[in-house]
């Protein structure tokens, strides 16, 4: 009867621990997705200024 009563305190848990993990897991790839999105627009960003920077560097070159 003690293993029953511990069966139904056990199985519980262990099932709302999976559920947490598996959110928690889903709640980082969605964060990792959100990191790369921003790194390739950091990316995008620096090749702009570069070719801004190229760009105002040929205008301004003595002729």
């Amino acid at each position: 009867m003690a293993a029953l009563a511990g069966a139904f305190v056990f199985v519980p848990t262990m099932v709302l621990t999976g559920v947490l993990l598996a959110r928690q897991a889903e709640q980082r790839r969605r964060d990792l997705a959100a990191l790369h999105r921003a790194h390739e627009e950091v990316r995008q960003a620096e090749r702009r200024r570069a070719a801004l920077t190229a760009t105002l560097a040929m205008m301004c070159a003595p002729r």
